[in-house]
Order: structure tokens, then C-alpha cells, then sequence
């Protein structure tokens, strides 16, 4: 494998190591880190930019029922044994410097993202001890007496360990040592983390070390224990009769114990345990949608998950009024979502996948997921203008069964050839075009889609790849809405069939002129291979008879997080909107939000006539 550049390792390094696990080949996978680590991949880029995200795909196909957990566990393990050598040699600790304890809280069998910490920061001259999973309160007074650690970091990837993240950083702020929380069952902001009464709140590896090197010149404040509310309290009091309760009343109703209906009934109870913790019911009712899209994938319905909940409301004591409320929210939460779902689905049905990040492996596991990584979440789909693709009529490309293949190679695409901007636009047969997006927030949001059907059609009319260093200066594009936007480079190439007709364009857009380098150019057109594959292959094996006058595809709807990213906002922002009612939206079968494009345009619109 040929390494362009750290951004293009780290991208190619992705795919070819995610393509490793699933074939589960260890050697390969060590020799690939290596290689990337010989390039000239820092520990940091190795383990966040292939490791993490191949680990996150590994979860996905587990929650999508695309892999077995047999093999998800056997490629968890690979991934973990080539964390230590995303080191080409091992970093001695910079004199001086305390030492930092990271471990996992009791419920949180997912070890893997701490062990990642731990490499990272070791790697960064940091002293780091690794305690392990299942951390008790009882545990770290002992070492922090004797250590005196400068923070102790606590990972968690479930909800199920944030009541024992709560008892962990109650004792290390009475020993004066502040902990500090990190992982995806924190979310994407410092919500959790400030309930739980953290002394700080890291989203990534870095994060936590800027945060350290902060912490060594002013220690942080350490805020008040997090106080634990009646309703907790009681929850936990009346838990052993409450699951016993619970599991009887789920085994006569199936009239038997079907495997996995206990170990699912305790991971409810402490996802119910986490939301009366933090006194946000929005705990809960994620666990709920994440269980239905888990059942959902594996056509299982809602029946078992609704019966569990009736147990569960049934077996709550009277007198615990907030934990009656939430899973009665859970319950309705659950009904709405199946007709909305059942509302927004297409005529031949919809396979829902789970967010990666808010996944549950199977108990004693060692397989992580940690929070999805950018390429798929960043991707959205939306109809622009036509451009003229070819004379010939071509069957309509249903892009919704590929979609994930192609964010992912878009991807690539843009980190390999260092350009913020990629789209994929194809033409469905019937006059439109539909464009796959991969936006980046990192380098200025998103470019206005006005202009961009003139770029598709001198696309196709080109022979070969066409690169425009800056359209400002270009004759085409002198005065065009696209260089208004902001758009200065364009590299586009079209996609032809045997016949000639264009399949699709591929273009780069930058918001600064440049020139693309000749091992950058290399990475687009290996890229542009792979997508013409994949779009022969999808036509070849499409079900449906080429129709000349088939009427339009039904709209593709757009995630939250692809809202956040238009609206440079947190997801949590985006479920405020639909909440105050500012933005309309419907919910999956699996209760994740989902958005027509007019509507998050209206919205747009609303928000630009404001400013």
C-alpha cells in the first residue's frame, strides 16, 4: 500500500483494516498498523483515525445482525492486540510529571476505548496506570493514597456504568483528585458529565491530554458530589425485587426464559438507574430506541421489548412516581415510534441500522464501539437540479441500498486528496439527480448546492478528469452562485458505463484554489474505480425494470446529526428544535429522528433572514 499523506493513511488505513477484521486475519491487521506507523502515523492517528473507527464498523455489523458475536468478539480482540503496537517503541514518561489512573466503572465490560486512552497518553510522556474494568469505590482509595495520581480518567461506552462513574468521582474528589469522564455513553456534549459532578469531560484521546497538561499548571475545581435523588435511591433499594419481579411476569408471558430476556431486563433497569441519576428520562428512552432498532434489524417486532417494559412498570414499586413516569414515557415512546416508522417507511420496507456508539455487546465481552466516526454520520442525501448526464435513458439507481458504501468512500475520497468537500451525484433516469454529500465541520461547514448542476454537466461533457484550479477565474463560473458560496477549486470526473453514458460524477470542491498532487489525483481515481464497481453492480443486480416514466423516489430523509452538521450545532440542539416544535420531523421504528430536506431548508432559511 502506497501513503499519500497522514490524512489519506489514516482514511485508506480505515478501510483496509476494517476489510482485515471482518475476514479476521490477524497478521494482516499488525502488519497494516505497522506499515501505517512506518509512514509516519503518530500513536494518536493510528489509534483514533483506524483503530477506533474500524472498531466502530465492527459494531455496526453486530448491531445490524450482519456478523455474529462470536466474530465480533474475534475481531475485537485483534483490534486489541495491535494497540500496543500502534508504538513503534515504547515512550518512557517525562520526569516530573504525576501519574494518571484510568480504568472503567463497575457494569462497563467495554475495556477497550480505556486501554486506547491509556496508549495515547503514554505515547504523550504521561505516567499511566491501567486499572482495568470494574473499578469499585472500595477499590481506589488504597491507590490514591498511596499514588496520589494527578486525575484519574473513567471510561464508559454504556449507560450501564454511570452509576458506578458517579461513586468513582465522589471518591476521588474527597481523596482531592478530580476525575475526569470520557466515552460514549456521555454523548457528544458535557451533559452527563456536569450531572454526574465531573471534574472534566473529554470527547477524544486529545482532549484528555490538553486537559491534563491544563490541570498540571491549575488544578481544576472540584464541583459537589452529585446528588442522589429520592427516586434513585429507592430504584436502588427495590432492584433485586423489582428484576425477580420483573423476570417472572417476562417468562410466563413467553411461556419460557428465552435467552438474553434477563441480561436485557438488567440492562433496562440500569439504563432507568443512569436516567433517575441524572434526572433526565432521555437515558432511558435511548436504551428504548436502541433495543427497538436491534429487534427491528433482526425482525424480531416489538412485542418482547414491549412486554418487558409492561414488567418493568408492573413490578415498580407505587411510591417511586418519577421511575413509573419514565417507563411509561418508554412505553409510549415505543408506540409512537413504530407508527411514525411505519408512516416513513417505503413501500418495500426499511432496514434500520442502530447508531454505532450506542451499542450493548453481549455480557463478558470484550468488543468496544466507541462513537461513530465521521464519514458515514457526516453524509446526507438531497435532489438537486438536473445536469444533462447522456441521451441514453438509464435505469434509476436505488443509491438508499448503498448508502453507507458510498459515504464511506467519500470519505476517503476528500481525507486522501485533502479537499473538504466531496459529492457523488447520480442520475435516477427520470430527469433528477441525487447527491451524496460529505461536508466537513471542520473546514467551514458546507458549500451552498446552487451552481453545482452546471459543474456536473462540464463534468460529463469532459474527456477525463477536470480540474479547475480556481473557478473564480474561470470563464464558466465567472459571477455563478457556486463561486458565490465561497467555492474556489473544483476537481470532478464522470462515470461512464461501457456504453459511454455517465453513471455518476465525482466531485472536490475547496473553498481555497489549489491544485491536486499527482499522488492525490492517484487516490480520486482509485476511488472513482471502486464507485463505478459498486454502481455497476447495483444497476446489474436492481430488481426493478427500467421504466422510462417511473415516478420520483420518495424523498430521502436526513439524520439529526446531519442537521447538527448543516447548522454547525449539537445534536442535543437539533432535538430541542423538534421538541419547541421549530422543526418538524418523524421517528423511526427504532425512535431515531429522521427529516425532510424542505423542512431543514425552511429552517435554514428562517435562520439566514435572522442573521
Amino acid at each position: 500500500m502506497t501513503y499519500v499523506n497522514i490524512r489519506s493513511t489514516a482514511a485508506i488505513g480505515f478501510v483496509s483494516f476494517s476489510s482485515t477484521l471482518v475476514r479476521l486475519d490477524r497478521e494482516e491487521a499488525l502488519a497494516l498498523i505497522a506499515g501505517a506507523r512506518r509512514a509516519g502515523m503518530g500513536v494518536d492517528a493510528v489509534i483514533t483515525g483506524i483503530l477506533a473507527p474500524a472498531l466502530a464498523e465492527v459494531g455496526r455489523r453486530w448491531a445490524a445482525g450482519e456478523v455474529g458475536a462470536a466474530e465480533a468478539l474475534a475481531a475485537s480482540g485483534i483490534a486489541r492486540s495491535c494497540i500496543p503496537h500502534s508504538a513503534i517503541r515504547s515512550t518512557r514518561p517525562d520526569e516530573g510529571r504525576r501519574v494518571i489512573a484510568v480504568c472503567c466503572p463497575p457494569g462497563e465490560e467495554h475495556v477497550i476505548p480505556a486501554e486506547m486512552v491509556t496508549e495515547v497518553l503514554r505515547h504523550a510522556g504521561w505516567p499511566v496506570q491501567h486499572l482495568g474494568a470494574g473499578v469499585t469505590a472500595a477499590h481506589l482509595p488504597a491507590f490514591l493514597a498511596r499514588y496520589r495520581p494527578l486525575a484519574v480518567l473513567v471510561s464508559s461506552t454504556t449507560t450501564a456504568g454511570l452509576a458506578g462513574t458517579a461513586e468513582l468521582i465522589a471518591v476521588g474528589h474527597r481523596h482531592h483528585v478530580p476525575v475526569m469522564v470520557g466515552g460514549a455513553a456521555f454523548g457528544h456534549d458535557d451533559f452527563l458529565a456536569l450531572r454526574l459532578g465531573a471534574a472534566g469531560w473529554a470527547k477524544t484521546a486529545a482532549h484528555a491530554a490538553a486537559l491534563l497538561e491544563e490541570w498540571t499548571d491549575r488544578p481544576p475545581a472540584l464541583p459537589a458530589t452529585c446528588h442522589r435523588t429520592a427516586a434513585y435511591l429507592a430504584l436502588q433499594h427495590a432492584r433485586p425485587q423489582i428484576r425477580a419481579a420483573a423476570g417472572k411476569a417476562t417468562r410466563l408471558g413467553n411461556g419460557a426464559d428465552p435467552s438474553g430476556k434477563d441480561e436485557r431486563l438488567q440492562l433496562l433497569l440500569d439504563s432507568l438507574e443512569a436516567a433517575l441519576l441524572v434526572d433526565d428520562g432521555r437515558v432511558f428512552l435511548d436504551t428504548v430506541s436502541w433495543f427497538a432498532a436491534y429487534d427491528e434489524c433482526r425482525r424480531v417486532g416489538a412485542h418482547a421489548l414491549r412486554e418487558e417494559l409492561q414488567a418493568m412498570a408492573t413490578a415498580l414499586p407505587a411510591y417511586s412516581e418519577v421511575a413509573c413516569r419514565f417507563v411509561q414515557d418508554g412505553q409510549r415512546h415505543l408506540v409512537w415510534s413504530r407508527r411514525a416508522g411505519a408512516a416513513a417507511a417505503p413501500a418495500g420496507g426499511a432496514t434500520l441500522v442502530p447508531a454505532a456508539g450506542a451499542a450493548t455487546f453481549p455480557a463478558g465481552g470484550t468488543v468496544t464501539v466507541p462513537p461513530a466516526p465521521a464519514p458515514a454520520a457526516a453524509a446526507g442525501l438531497a435532489t438537486v437540479p438536473p445536469a444533462k448526464a447522456s441521451s441514453t435513458s438509464l435505469r434509476p439507481v436505488n443509491t438508499e441500498r448503498a448508502g453507507r458504501v458510498f459515504s464511506d468512500l467519500l470519505f476517503v475520497v476528500a481525507n486522501g486528496s485533502d479537499t473538504p468537500f466531496a459529492l457523488l451525484s447520480i442520475p435516477q433516469g427520470d430527469g433528477e439527480w441525487r447527491t451524496l454529500s460529505h461536508p466537513s465541520a471542520a473546514h467551514g461547514g458546507r458549500l451552498d448546492r446552487q451552481g453545482e448542476e452546471h459543474l456536473f454537466s462540464l463534468a460529463v461533457s469532459h474527456d477525463g478528469p477536470l480540474q479547475i484550479a480556481n473557478l473564480a477565474e474561470h470563464p464558466d463560473f465567472t459571477g455563478s452562485a457556486l463561486v458565490a458560496s465561497g467555492a474556489r477549486f473544483a476537481y470532478a470526473v464522470a462515470m461512464r458505463n461501457r456504453q459511454g453514458s455517465a453513471l455518476a460524477v465525482l466531485c472536490l470542491l475547496d473553498r481555497r484554489p489549489k491544485v491536486l498532487s499527482v499522488s492525490e489525483q492517484q487516490v480520486v481515481i482509485a476511488i472513482v474505480r471502486q464507485i463505478t464497481s459498486q454502481l455497476t453492480l447495483l444497476i446489474r443486480n436492481d430488481p426493478r425494470p427500467a421504466e422510462p416514466h417511473r415516478p420520483r423516489v420518495a424523498e430521502t430523509m436526513l439524520r439529526t446529526h446531519d442537521v447538527a452538521e448543516m447548522f454547525d450545532v449539537t445534536d442535543r440542539t437539533v432535538v430541542n428544535w423538534v421538541s419547541t416544535n421549530r422543526l418538524a420531523a418523524l421517528r423511526t421504528a427504532g425512535g431515531h429522528l429522521r427529516f425532510r430536506v424542505d423542512d431543514v431548508l425552511a429552517l435554514r432559511s428562517a435562520h439566514n433572514a435572522r442573521r
